[in-house]
C-alpha cells in the first residue's frame, strides 16, 4: 500500500465515509468495493489502497501525528488495524465507522395506542410468546417498508428487549413491560415515529 499526501488522505477519508455511511459501496462481485467520486466502481486494488489510506490518515489525526503520516501510518500498520478493517468489510459487517446497522420495521403508519400495544402484547403471551409486539428485521429500509414505521435495532434495544421469535429468522418481538403504560407507549412512539400526523 502506498502512502499518499495529506490532501489525498483527507479525500480518501471523505470518500470512505461517503461509501460506507452513505451506502455507495459496490457489493457486486467477490467483495465490497468503494466507488469513486464520479460513481464508477474502483478496482479491488484501488479500493484496498483507498481504504488503507483512509484508515492511516484518520489514525494519524487520532494519534496527533498529522500531517506527518509516516510514523502514524507505520504504527497503524503494526497494530494490524488495516487488516482488521479489511476483514470487516470483506465480511460485510458493520464498518468501524458505524454504518450498516439493521432496522426493525413495525407495520402500519399510525401512532400506537396504549390499548392496542397492551392488547397485542397480551395476545402474544396468550399464544405462548413473550409479552410484546411483532417487528421484522431488515438490513436496509427500502421498497414498501418505507411506508411503515421503522427504527434502528440498537436504538430500540436501549429501551426495550428485542428477541427473535417464531420460525422466520427475521421476525423479532419487542418485549413490553406488563402492564403497558402511557409512558411506555410514548417512548415506543418516539422510537417508531408515526408516518401520519
Amino acid at each position: 500500500m502506498m502512502s499518499k499526501g495529506l490532501i489525498d488522505g483527507i479525500l480518501d477519508v471523505a470518500n470512505f465515509a461517503r461509501n460506507y455511511i452513505g451506502g455507495n459501496v459496490d457489493r457486486s462481485g467477490l467483495g465490497p468495493r468503494m466507488t469513486k467520486w464520479d460513481g464508477n466502481t474502483m478496482s479491488a486494488t484501488e479500493s484496498e489502497d483507498a481504504k488503507g489510506n483512509a484508515v492511516m490518515t484518520a489514525g494519524g489525526f487520532l494519534l496527533g501525528e498529522a500531517p506527518s503520516l509516516g510514523a502514524a501510518g507505520e504504527r497503524i500498520l503494526e497494530t494490524g488495524a488495516v487488516n482488521r478493517f479489511n476483514a470487516l468489510t470483506r465480511e460485510q459487517s458493520t464498518s468501524i465507522w458505524g454504518g450498516g446497522e439493521k432496522s426493525l420495521v413495525r407495520f402500519g403508519q399510525e401512532a400506537e395506542t396504549t390499548e392496542f400495544l397492551a392488547m397485542k402484547a397480551q395476545e402474544a403471551e396468550d399464544n405462548g410468546f413473550r409479552h410484546g409486539v411483532s417487528s421484522m428485521l431488515k438490513d436496509k429500509i427500502k421498497g414498501s417498508d418505507l411506508s411503515h414505521k421503522s427504527a434502528i435495532k440498537s436504538t430500540v434495544e436501549k429501551f426495550f428487549k428485542v428477541k427473535q421469535t417464531g420460525n422466520n429468522p427475521r421476525h423479532h418481538t419487542i418485549i413490553l413491560p406488563k402492564p403497558v403504560t402511557p409512558d411506555v407507549t410514548q417512548q415506543f412512539n418516539k422510537i417508531f415515529k408515526p408516518k401520519t400526523k
